[in-house]
């Protein structure tokens, strides 16, 4: 919850929309803006502060389909800190690496307050979610980052998978010189 003192202006917003009743109030609806529109000029709306932020919620999936939910400010940095298991936790343990849905809001509350609804929400509810989004399960954030998806082998070409086991085998000594 916000510090009343930093921000009452949020604050107050925040807290009037998570006490009492779940209906919004009508003179802040829920807006969020779509995953495409998200990064777009024209999606960014007018503040009286002097920047725009976008908050995200985001599904991050292991390849059997493990899910991890969470809520970010920099979406690029937060995937890229799951792909590379710098933070330890659930991500890391169940090979949540691959981004495979994500929802941009201009207000934090509102990421707070979705990333809180979807994990309230039934495993077959979620699926659904991603599937309507994205019925391949791509990687959404495959092209972020260098070296492949996450950096790893299995997310590599043939090719390249191949020059990355010779690199890596050839930096342990277990190769001779090629």
């Amino acid at each position: 919850m916000f510090p009343r003192r930093c921000h009452p202006d949020r604050a107050a917003r925040f807290l009037q929309r998570t006490e009492g009743s779940a209906v919004r109030a009508a003179n802040q609806p829920h807006t969020p803006v779509t995953p495409a529109a998200a990064h777009a000029p024209s999606a960014q709306v007018p503040s009286p502060i002097m920047h725009v932020e976008n908050y995200y919620t985001y599904i991050m999936a292991s390849r059997s389909r493990t899910l991890y939910i969470g809520m970010t400010r920099d979406l690029h940095k937060r995937v890229f800190q799951h792909k590379w298991r710098e933070c330890g936790g659930f991500t890391a343990r169940y090979n949540c690496d691959r981004l495979v849905w994500y929802e941009a809001f201009h207000e934090v509350g509102d990421a707070i307050l979705r990333q809180k609804e979807l994990k309230g929400w039934r495993r077959e509810k979620k699926l659904a979610l991603i599937l309507a989004m994205n019925p391949a399960w791509v990687d959404l954030a495959r092209e972020w980052h260098d070296a492949g998806a996450s950096g790893r082998a299995e997310d590599l070409g043939p090719a390249a998978r191949m020059n990355s086991l010779r690199q890596r085998l050839g930096a342990v000594g277990v190769l001779g010189p090629a």
